[in-house]
């Protein structure tokens, strides 16, 4: 019957049914049991009987069925409550017809209807123990079988099994019971299974037995399809009363309630590894309770997977704890037996030597070492039930129990090793005590928050290592106060001298060099990580073997080498000159070999020959020498902290490294090193692959085949081609055609090259190598020693520019260095270097080009001081000196035109009308007068006063009128920017500006601020959709296409403003000008009293310079930047953002200096 929780009937069922259940299988024609492997069973197996039926007629006779089963029925509910099981006593039909017999049926039901789903498969020997498989994965029922010769059993030898069912009533595997419980069979005592019971999470099974009244509590967990017997407890002998019930917790896994006549206890277990100690030796033997025989592996040596292992150490029960010290450890046993064992550390295969046997107090639960021959351990005094602490000396077999305050709660307590001797103990209130071997016990400061069950002491460095059961892994110096959290989900962790390791449910390893923490603040930062296996954890770390074994969730191991360790020990052997060391692991964990430098240079340098010396092998040294780069990775790949903009590069790092190791080689034997040799020419930087080559050149006159076998190395070294032109470059022909042999290139390919080569004479042939090779140099160099080439020197020259070089060939034949003067002249005529090839032409002894390049240079000086020199006719110098006097005035170089008039014809007046137009009036009017022309001073002079004055003045007139056009339009943009701030800077309105479709500028002050809202922080999308792909990376014509823009001056825009303002300045330096040139004429219309043009000029100019002083002042105004009234902080911030961005992209014109200039006269 099925009932809810306020009794009201669901359904009702027959206890026992002839019916299988919903889930019974369809047979379809094929896979009846005569045609299925029966593996061991044989192929009889076919032809036998199932198992019996429920009896369905009068019993015939008294059937038989186990002693010990009470005949009652069992329930048990699955995890998820979707179904349950029900355990019955059914009495059975023999499918042979010759009896009945009593039997156990499990069957299977739904809650919700209560219907049958299924029914087990019969197996005989089935007792009333009944318990559904709690826990994530494929939930199972387990039960217990009896086998043996009495009655009702199964046939075999006397031994119990815990048995698996599926919920299809299929059977799934099996265990048999190991420990007390076969030894009592086996000794002929009764041994029955009570109850079974499992964990909340399914990952342990208990056993409550009965062997001759006496209760027993058995704990079985299982890995890699193996079923360890972890635990037992001997209730009866411990606590002198029986057991009524066991039941594991709902919320804490390893929590089992045992409720017994005379009391109720709770007891609770970890997950714990047993491993050595890793300090002294990286043996990494491994312990693993299965019942009386404990499983040893040294993992640091042999990698032997569960359940298997190296070898096995039988004790006189299961033990209760196992510690380790460096050379030996003890084992806790059930009633308080205590054996130590001893161990070598240097000999892995050696099994542990029995040292002592003694005995605790019964109820023993911890022990701890405290030195090599003291224990500190925790248990219960039988007499008043209370927890107690002591010191045990295993030599003298001595226990000294400790005296401590009542408020230490030990009922829950967690033991480890402490510093100097010492022990530390956790009390349930996740307390901290110091227990000495004087049986002083010191509460210490540091603050655990909450109960740890994995907690370790750090000797290196003072460190306490502390796990939650959350997998809150902490660590802090054990005089401190507070400990810093490193991970929130952490599911193991392991300490090595120099490094903490943990692993993570996120699937990451995490590495902290606890040599390297000051700040534990900073701890989280410093971590290192890699990623492993989901559910990883750590068996043991064997530091100095580098191997960190974790074991997978389904129970099978894995060694990894991980790189914080691989360092740490390259560095180690590094320091302590062990380079074979360090070279082997490099290799073997693909760690880069230029830590082996990097980590200590001048080490490296100093003891450059032991590294040969450890290192003798040549492709170990071709490989260092092929990984070297020129970057420190202590600063950058393996820095322990990483440090940002730092620069990291030594760029002559392989240089030096190359030079050194090839110096000592070439000591030793250059014969046999040769490859290295070579390769330390080849990673040069550049890479030096002429002189690698001359090293097979040197070695083929001494070992053919030596230098054979160079060359076939050096061509995996560089690029065949690249081999081909370098041994091409060297002249030398033997060595191109083994190196073309050997690069497997097709011999049509260069052959023909080669004989023709062949048939030249040597500078020609060398000539059309070094053209071949593009070394233009030492092409011409070759074909200017070659006799009647005179013409392809000239035209390689031109053809290459190399006239420089050319000169320099040619400097021992006058005629040839002409030849190549004349040309580089013409080039430099070429490219409009007139002046550089007038030079030419004169050092060639050339005047009449030199001249004409001095003429195109308009250099007038130069050109008529030569042609002075060659006697030209004067005729000939005044043509020359009008035309050139031409040229300067269209160039408005008017005091040189001048000049040139003045000292080479006798044109005064020409020469004057320069001068005047220079406003050089006081030499113009010089020149007239020293040329006895005074006439010219009423005649021309004066009125050219006059012109000069009036053009001035329509000048200013319209400077005034441009100056007064801009200002008027600057003041009208200025009024606009503050009317529409948008439309001023982004040049189009934002409700039409598709960059801007997803930017809220909504606000619940104000919405003046609206036009700057892609300023703010929260405006990414303005910042994803306007800065596109394109966008991001100006290309150079998008530059240019903007810089236009700007310089366009769109109406109506802070282009425009930009534009206004730079035109400003231009006529600021206008006007400066202008006063300039004034301040020469003023003086001048006073000397031939031309007072009112005086004055009116002088007050035109006055008034021009005021206004364009004050048009500056009003331009360059400091733009400031006044926020609205009643602005939020956070609007005020875009504000100034907005503000400041805009001021940055749009910068004003620099104002211009006006410069202090004394143009007015008297």
């Amino acid at each position: 019957m099925s009932a809810n929780g306020n009794f009201d009937v669901l359904a009702e069922m027959p206890l026992r049914s002839t019916d299988f259940g919903q889930d019974k299988n369809v047979n379809v024609g094929w896979g009846s049991k005569s045609t299925q492997f029966h593996g061991r069973a044989g192929k009889q197996a076919a032809s036998l009987p199932g198992g019996p039926s429920l009896v369905t007629e009068q019993q015939k006779s008294e059937p038989v069925g186990l002693a010990d089963d009470d005949g009652k029925a069992r329930v048990t509910w699955r995890s998820d409550s979707a179904f349950f099981a029900v355990s019955t006593l059914d009495l059975l039909d023999k499918e042979t017809g010759d009896g009945q017999v009593k039997a156990r049926v499990i069957r299977v039901y739904s809650r919700a209807s209560a219907a049958l789903q299924s029914t087990s498969e019969f197996a005989p020997g089935l007792s009333q123990s009944l318990a559904w498989r709690k826990g994530a994965g494929a939930p199972s029922i387990a039960a217990v079988q009896r086998f043996g010769q009495t009655p009702g059993c199964a046939a075999g030898y006397d031994h119990l099994d815990v048995v698996f069912f599926e919920r299809n009533g299929l059977r799934h595997g099996e265990f048999t019971l190991k420990g007390v419980a076969q030894e009592q069979l086996v000794a002929g005592k009764i041994v029955s299974v009570r109850e079974l019971e499992w964990s909340a999470d399914g990952s342990v099974v208990a056993a409550w037995l009965d062997i001759d009244g006496k209760d027993v509590i058995q704990l079985y967990s299982t890995g890699n399809w193996h079923w360890y017997l972890k635990a037992e407890i001997h209730a009866t002998e411990l606590y002198k009363s029986r057991v009524e019930s066991i039941k594991f917790s709902d919320e804490t896994a390893l929590s089992l309630n045992v409720v017994m006549s005379s009391e109720y206890r709770t007891i609770e277990w970890a997950w714990t590894v047993y491993s050595s100690p890793n300090e002294v030796h990286d043996l990494g033997l491994v312990a693993v309770v299965d019942g009386e025989e404990t499983k040893f592996t040294p993992l640091g040596v042999a990698n032997v997977p569960p359940p298997m292992s190296l070898y096995q150490v039988k004790s006189q029960g299961t033990p209760i704890q196992l510690t380790f010290n460096h050379s030996k450890f003890a084992v806790l046993l059930p009633l308080g037996k205590l054996e130590v064992y001893s161990y070598d550390g240097t000999k892995p295969h050696s099994k542990p030597t029995l040292e002592k046997s003694t005995s605790l107090p019964s109820r023993t639960r911890q022990i701890a070492w405290m030195d090599e021959q003291t224990l500190a351990i925790t248990y219960e005094n039988p007499e008043s039930n209370s927890p107690a602490i002591g010191v045990f000396e295993i030599i003298k077999e001595e226990l000294s129990q400790v005296k401590f305050d009542s408020d230490v709660q030990l009922d829950h307590s967690f033991t480890v090793k402490g510093p100097d001797g010492s022990a530390l103990i956790q009390d349930a209130q996740s307390r901290l005590f110091k227990l000495t071997q004087e049986g002083i016990l010191d509460e210490l400061d540091i603050v655990l928050d909450g109960f740890c069950p994995h907690l370790q002491y750090h000797e290196a460095t003072s460190n306490i290592v502390a796990m939650s059961a959350n997998g809150k892994l902490k660590i802090g110096n054990i005089d401190a106060v507070m400990m810093s959290t490193l991970a929130n989900n952490a599911l193991s962790f392991s300490l090595t001298p120099e490094f903490l390791i943990a692993t993570t449910s996120s699937h990451k390893a995490i590495f902290l060099d606890l040599n390297e923490q000051n700040d534990n603040a900073k701890l989280v930062e410093e971590l290192e990580e890699r990623r492993v296996e989901r559910g990883s954890r750590i068996v043991v770390s064997c530091p100095r073997a580098m191997r960190l074994v974790l074991q997978m969730p389904r129970g099978n191991l894995e060694t990894i080498a991980p790189r914080p360790l691989v360092l740490q020990n390259v560095k180690r052997d590094v320091d302590r000159g062990d380079y074979r060391n360090a070279f082997i692991a490099c290799r073997k964990h693909r760690i880069d070999m230029n830590i082996i430098f990097d980590h200590n240079p001048q080490a490296f340098f100093d003891r450059l020959s032991t590294f040969i010396d450890q290192i003798p092998e040549v492709d170990h040294l071709n490989l260092f020498l092929t990984g070297l780069r020129t970057e420190d990775l202590t600063l950058t790949q393996y820095a322990k902290k990483k440090i940002e903009n730092i620069d990291a590069s030594r760029p002559d790092k392989a240089n030096e490294i190359c030079t050194a190791i090839r110096t000592e080689l070439e000591k030793r034997d250059l014969v046999a090193y040769t490859q290295t040799i070579m390769t330390s020419y080849v990673r040069m930087t550049p890479p030096d692959v002429e002189a690698s080559l001359n090293l097979l050149h040197k070695l083929k006159s001494v070992d053919s085949e030596i230098a054979e076998e160079g060359v076939k190395y050096i061509i995996f070294l560089v690029d065949s081609r690249t081999l081909f032109d370098v041994a091409l470059g060297m002249y030398d022909f033997e060595l191109v055609l083994m190196v073309a042999q050997h690069s497997q290139r097709d011999p049509k390919e260069y052959l023909p090259f080669l004989r023709e080569l062949q048939g030249m004479e040597t500078d020609v042939q060398r000539f059309h190598i070094d053209d071949h090779l593009r070394r233009y140099k030492k092409a011409l160099a070759n074909i200017y020693k070659a006799d009647g080439h005179l013409e392809t020197f000239i035209t390689y020259t031109q053809d290459h520019d190399l006239y420089t070089y050319a000169l320099e060939l040619s400097k021992g034949d006058s005629d040839n260095h002409k030849v190549v003067l004349e040309v580089y002249g013409d080039s430099l005529m070429e490219k409009k270097l007139y002046k550089d090839a007038a030079l030419a032409y004169i050092l060639a002894k050339l005047s009449e080009k030199a001249m004409e390049a001095y003429d195109r240079a308009h250099a007038w000086q130069e050109l008529f001081g030569l042609m002075s020199v060659h006697g030209i006719e004067k005729s000939e110098i005044e043509d020359t000196a009008y035309r050139v006097a031409e040229d300067l005035n269209q160039r408005r170089r008017f005091q040189e035109a001048g000049r040139v008039l003045f000292d080479y014809t006798d044109d005064v007046q020409a020469a004057a009308d320069q001068f005047v137009k220079g406003s050089e009036f006081a030499e113009a009017i010089r020149i007239c007068i020293y040329k006895n022309r005074s006439d010219l001073v009423e005649s021309f002079i004066k009125p050219s006063l006059v012109n000069t004055q009036e053009t001035m003045m329509d000048e200013a007139d319209e400077m005034e009128e441009q100056l007064a056009k801009q200002l008027a339009r600057l003041d009208e943009l200025r009024k606009a920017k503050l009317a529409a701030p948008e439309a001023f800077y982004l040049e189009e309105s934002l409700e039409n500006n598709p960059a801007l479709d997803n930017v809220d500028v909504s606000s619940e002050a104000t919405t003046a601020f609206t036009q700057f809202t892609r300023y703010t922080q929260r405006a990414s999308t303005f910042a994803s959709s306007a800065m596109t792909g394109a966008s991001k990376k100006q290309s150079k014509r998008s530059k240019r296409k903007a810089a236009m823009k700007e310089a366009s001056g769109k109406r109506g825009t802070v282009n425009e403003e930009v534009y206004i303002l730079a035109s400003i300045g231009r006529l600021a330096e206008r006007v400066q000008n202008t006063l300039r040139e004034a301040s020469r004429l003023l003086s001048y219309l006073l000397i031939y009293s031309y007072e009112d043009e005086h004055r009116s000029l002088t007050e035109k100019l006055d008034n021009l310079q005021k206004k364009i002083i004050e048009s500056l002042e009003i331009g360059w105004k400091e733009d400031k930047f006044e926020l609205p009234n009643d602005l939020s902080e956070e609007h005020k911030v875009v504000y100034e953002r907005a503000d400041g961005e805009l001021r940055r992209k749009y910068q004003l014109p620099k104002k211009p200096e006006m410069a202090e200039i004394n143009w007015k006269s008297l």
